[in-house]
């Protein structure tokens, strides 16, 4: 009972980080770019490219608010359509943002290894996210749940990225801005997409000796009671 207990408080705590690191994000660096103003696209930097920044944020934002309500169990089991309508949404929102994302490295000023993360990110973001429409479409269920965690991973680890530059602005370390930037690029989806695999991998075998033991006794019942008879 305790065990159970923990468990929920820690899921508690795990979506209360996330909904924080989101609505931080949102705040903080999505809502400015609905002012059109040289200093709220940090001039040249994004200025020239106003617009196609802007459509990112906007479906970027929408992907951040939909994504928690797939795991809503009550939705997905009592709602099937309202489910599998804010799936269409989160994936339509996520080609429409890596689109513009795609062209926005394509055309940024940093380095190309800034370029090339963003770039990861990017696909990496799309990817998951279509895998997930795919599977479900096929009726893998299994695998369609594994995918939606791996772009809900990515989904996240834009606020990750934004939260941990902030962190280390106000912290005032002397990092180079594009060393920073670069880092933060390749750290905020390489890793937490890594830390998902493996415990993706750690859960499944655990289903498997799970299921391998519940077999043996199921078996050993079978054959006893053959005996028995």
């Amino acid at each position: 009972m305790k065990s159970v207990t923990l468990k929920k408080s820690l899921r508690i705590l795990l979506w209360s980080c996330i909904i924080f690191f989101s609505g931080y994000y949102i705040y903080e660096n999505c809502l400015r770019y609905f002012v059109f103003t040289p200093k709220n696209y940090h001039f040249d930097f994004f200025w020239t490219r106003k617009y196609w920044v802007f459509i990112h944020i906007i479906f970027g934002m929408l992907a951040t608010i939909v994504s928690p309500f797939q795991f809503i169990t009550f939705i997905r089991k009592r709602h099937l359509r309202l489910h599998k309508l804010l799936g269409r949404i989160y994936v339509f929102s996520i080609c429409i943002s890596s689109i513009t994302s795609f062209y926005l490295c394509a055309t940024t000023p940093e380095n190309i290894w800034y370029a090339l993360g963003l770039g990861g990110f990017t696909a990496a973001w799309l990817f998951t996210a279509i895998m997930g429409m795919v599977s479900a479409l096929k009726g893998r269920l299994i695998q369609h749940k594994a995918w939606v965690i791996r772009s809900f991973v990515v989904t996240i680890g834009f606020s990750i990225s934004r939260l941990l530059e902030d962190m280390i602005v106000h912290a005032h370390a002397e990092v180079d801005r594009v060393e920073r930037l670069t880092a933060l690029s390749w750290i905020s989806w390489i890793v937490p997409l890594l830390i998902t695999e493996w415990m993706l991998i750690r859960n499944k075998k655990i289903n498997n000796s799970y299921n391998n033991v519940s077999f043996a006794i199921n078996t050993a019942k079978d054959e006893l009671q053959t005996i028995n008879l």
